[in-house]
């Protein structure tokens, strides 16, 4: 395994933010994006999404993850999924990890009551992509 750089410079919270974050790059040029969260209290039976989009396009999910949020505390760590050409529903997304560009993205997570547009709790975070990253994300809050 390569050697972390902690790329504190790269992570920006925004305002619904409620906990720290970080990301742990793995390399330069693209690369897939590891998401971890850690702890998140009082939503199970709901839906964890998490959404990457580019800074250049951000109507444009570039990748994304759809859990059920099934224990309360409630951890997680996965590779952000492809999304499935042509379907609208965020949570239909490939098996396979996405592979993405180098850049600069947002991280946006929402907890979601099944079948709703409007998150709960959010939190967000800019993050940079040079190879691999492992992004630690801040707990959901009020958005």
């Amino acid at each position: 395994m390569q050697t972390l750089l902690v790329m504190i410079s790269t992570v920006v919270f925004a305002a619904c933010s409620s906990g720290g974050a970080s990301a742990d790059a793995h390399g330069s040029g693209p690369g897939t994006v590891s998401v971890a969260l850690a702890g998140m209290e009082g939503v199970q039976g709901k839906i964890l999404l998490t959404t990457l989009t580019s800074t250049v396009a951000p109507t444009a999910q570039v990748a994304g993850l759809c859990i059920p949020i099934t224990s309360s505390p409630f951890s997680m760590a996965e590779v952000m999924k492809a999304r499935k050409t042509g379907v609208d529903n965020p949570c239909d997304l490939e098996a396979t990890a996405k592979v993405v560009d180098p850049g600069t993205y947002q991280l946006t997570l929402g907890v979601y009551v099944g079948g709703s547009q409007t998150p709960e709790r959010c939190s967000s975070m800019a993050v940079i992509v040079e190879g691999d990253i492992h992004v630690v994300a801040p707990l959901p809050g009020p958005c």
